[in-house]
């Protein structure tokens, strides 16, 4: 994204703004000992600093790093011998159950008890974007949105949620379309390591550092929309 999909309007509400919203949530949460110290800053990049990927994008967005807009947590670890298939318990979802700007439920997902889950945060939760950790080259950078609250899934320890500090439709879907973007999976796509011989892993710190333009939030509204109707357009010429 580089702010050409939309006209800027001027009477907008300053991208600062939402940066002050995302600022108080990132406090509260530091007061409540879930978030550190260090976390509480947000790195705004100076234009022509490390923006080569976004090129000119418009003066009033900003380039900020994924740690500073989302919460990224890995999701469930558990061991093989205690999944069941029977649906019986809570689902988990894995790498496959991740398509590119959206995910799904699996006939063959498998299943875990309550009492292997330890932290409420491995359950996916509204305007959440999940995208594997470890998974073949080509599936590289699939980012699926969470549209509500899913009580009983989790997601897998090969899953990253992201979870934005200043959670609405409108920026987790601005979001998703940020970072299912060529120029985001060109960053995406350098930092992955060869683990093994076949899959490639995204290592946690690495992703967190990553770069992402921000606008303000009225904006945001008008590019969602537009990309949603020309996926609409998109759809109807598959139908």
């Amino acid at each position: 994204m580089q702010g050409k999909l939309v006209e800027q309007d001027p009477n907008d509400e300053s991208v600062e703004v939402l940066l002050e919203k995302i600022r108080a949530e990132k406090q509260k949460l530091f007061e409540e000992g879930k978030i550190k110290k260090k976390d509480l800053d947000i790195s705004i990049v100076s234009q022509g600093d490390d923006n080569s990927y976004y090129g000119n994008i418009p003066m009033n967005w900003v380039v900020i790093k994924i740690k500073d807009i989302f919460s990224i947590n890995t999701g469930l670890s558990y061991k093989k011998g205690d999944l069941s298939i029977n649906n019986k318990g809570v689902r988990i979802i894995r790498g496959g159950n991740i398509k590119p700007l959206e995910f799904s439920l699996l006939d063959n997902d498998y299943y875990i008890d309550t009492q292997f889950i330890s932290s409420e945060q491995v359950y996916l939760k509204h305007n959440q974007l999940i995208t594997p950790v470890s998974t073949s080259l080509e599936h590289i950078g699939k980012f699926a949105r969470i549209d509500k609250d899913y009580d009983g899934v989790v997601a897998g320890g090969f899953i990253f949620q992201l979870t934005p500090f200043e959670s609405s439709e409108i920026i987790s879907k601005f979001l998703l379309f940020n970072l299912s973007s060529p120029l985001f999976y060109k960053q995406l796509k350098a930092i992955t390591k060869l683990s093994g011989q076949a899959l490639y892993n995204i290592p946690k710190t690495t992703l967190s550092e990553l770069l992402i333009p921000l606008a303000p939030f009225e904006e945001q509204e008008l590019i969602t929309q537009k990309v949603e109707k020309l996926f609409e357009k998109v759809n109807q010429l598959w139908k």
